[in-house]
């Protein structure tokens, strides 16, 4: 890209935008989204823009947030066009022309560096690195790579005859080696998406983060479980919610709990939504969940208690889990649930209790705060050695010898299996933190928790696996909420046996 030959050097704009636009093509809109998105999950002050053309979603920015942009690009009519059309904005823009491979990088300067359709053209691993000491403590890397394909062409078919000189020295990138790559650099990934254009082409959205996960909720947030004896002293100065199913929850539940099942509350399973896309228990849209916890009366600054039958598992976990991405950090799971509460003294009451007037909690919408993953993620880190993908789920169904809750047996390749069971006592309490700092510490060996995913069929008892790691003090793995339920619907690939699939 530093020649003088270097075909980028003689593509006019007109020419770029003609072809990148058409409706064939279709990309012009699809690096916009992509940049708006990086955008959202950033909330950058500053932002190196790498192959900037024109700008590519300049006008996504919210000056409000960003206050400084760099904008590099080899072609100068590509950046005189920039300083044209954004120049005279509130956002202070410096615009480059230079190779991006050539250029030195300020250290600790961006907190979002955005490359799109660019390490293609490049030496994109002698660069990570020098991008990788560029970015903040907490800046993020937005990447945006065409997927390797034995049908789809370099460049599509184009009616700008100066597009096809890029063919020569285009090379397909790894998104699988892009992430090794990164991981050596000190970049994990955060984020991994697939978006297609107006053809067939895909193409690989991944955002890594130059810091692990946070380890803790923001100070002063207490552990994750709480005994039954110590939450019957403390009764009064609490929210109790009951995550059993409705029908349990009539027949007999803790005085004063009120309803929080999986079903009604806990997951959004509308006719609408195929398991194919999301799982058999989808996250609830941020908006939807909110509105429900206003319903509860629940408020970020108070105490909230949840308790199942079933050790947590069903789903008290994964009402903890969601409380406390969603801000509510002072959320407890009732250590041995309903079993150790009724032996601790505590009344129980049938019935519908008081789920039916809605009390006026908190009604600020806040987006989940911890990790995530979607199924093209997990199909990237379960192939690296430096990740760990656990499935909670029975041995029997991770080896694929029979399928109790979905249409095909198996595990995703990979994966290791550590039944959720593992992290109780056998009288359904949890483990001691220090008997399962062992446990997973054994299976993680060097591994750090936030390069850890955890899935279960649907993305509810791997909770409690979140929850066990939380008071192991190994916080930080993501959650698939897909998990099984939605992998073996999809066109991913399946095995079954005894384990033992190779890793990069």
């Amino acid at each position: 890209m530093a020649t003088p030959d270097n075909p980028w050097l003689h593509i006019r704009l007109e020419d770029y935008r003609g072809h990148m636009g058409h409706p064939r093509v279709g990309q012009l809109a699809m690096l916009r989204d992509a940049f708006a998105d990086a955008l959202r999950a950033a909330k950058p002050t500053s932002v190196l823009m790498l192959g900037c053309t024109d700008g590519n979603g300049l006008d996504c920015i919210d000056p409000r947030v960003t206050r400084r942009v760099t904008a590099v690009d080899i072609n100068e009519r590509f950046l005189a066009r920039l300083r044209e059309s954004h120049g005279a904005g509130e956002v202070e823009l410096t615009a480059v022309c230079g190779d991006a491979m050539q250029l030195r990088y300020p250290e600790r300067a961006f907190d979002l560096i955005y490359a799109a359709l660019l390490f293609e053209y490049l030496d994109w691993e002698a660069l990570l690195p020098t991008l990788a000491d560029a970015l903040t403590m907490d800046g993020r890397l937005s990447v945006v790579v065409q997927v390797p394909s034995a049908t789809e062409p370099a460049v599509s078919a184009t009616d700008f005859s100066s597009l096809l000189s890029l063919e020569a020295i285009f090379a397909f990138v790894r998104p699988v080696q892009l992430c090794s790559v990164a991981s050596r650099c000190g970049l994990e990934v955060a984020y991994t998406g697939v978006r297609t254009g107006a053809s067939t082409k895909e193409f690989a959205c991944i955002d890594f983060r130059r810091t692990p996960v946070r380890q803790d909720d923001g100070g002063g947030a207490p552990g994750p479980l709480i005994s039954a004896a110590s939450a019957l002293t403390e009764r009064a100065g609490f929210t109790l919610l009951d995550a059993r199913p409705a029908a349990a929850f009539r027949a007999g539940h803790l005085r004063g709990a009120l309803l929080a099942d999986l079903e009604g509350a806990l997951s959004q399973c509308d006719m609408a939504l195929a398991p194919s896309v999301g799982g058999r228990h989808p996250l609830p849209s941020p908006v939807r969940w909110q509105s429900q916890c206003a319903h509860w009366g629940l408020r970020r600054n108070e105490r909230i208690v949840v308790y199942d039958d079933a050790g947590g598992s069903n789903a008290a976990a994964r009402a903890w889990w969601m409380l406390r991405a969603s801000g509510y950090v002072n959320t407890c799971v009732l250590d041995g649930g309903m079993t150790t509460a009724r032996a601790a003294g505590w009344d129980v009451d049938a019935g519908e209790g008081t789920n039916n007037a809605p009390l006026g909690g908190d009604s600020e919408v806040q987006p989940w705060q911890r990790p995530v993953v979607d199924a093209p993620m997990v199909d990237l880190v379960r192939q690296l050695d430096t990740w760990r993908v656990i499935d909670v789920r029975a041995p029997e169904r991770w080896r694929g010898e029979v399928e109790t809750r979905d249409p095909v047996a198996g595990r995703i390749p990979g994966s290791i299996n550590m039944p959720w069971q593992l992290n109780l006592r056998s009288d359904g309490t949890f483990r001691s933190a220090e008997e399962l700092r062992m446990l997973y510490r054994e299976q993680l060996g060097d591994v750090a928790p936030h390069r850890v995913v955890v899935h279960c069929g649907s993305g509810v008892t791997a909770c409690h696996t979140l929850l066990a790691l939380e008071v192991a003090g190994l916080r930080g793995a993501a959650l698939y909420v897909g998990s099984w339920s939605e992998w073996c619907r999809g066109a991913w690939p399946i095995a079954r046996g005894p384990g033992g699939e190779g890793k990069s």
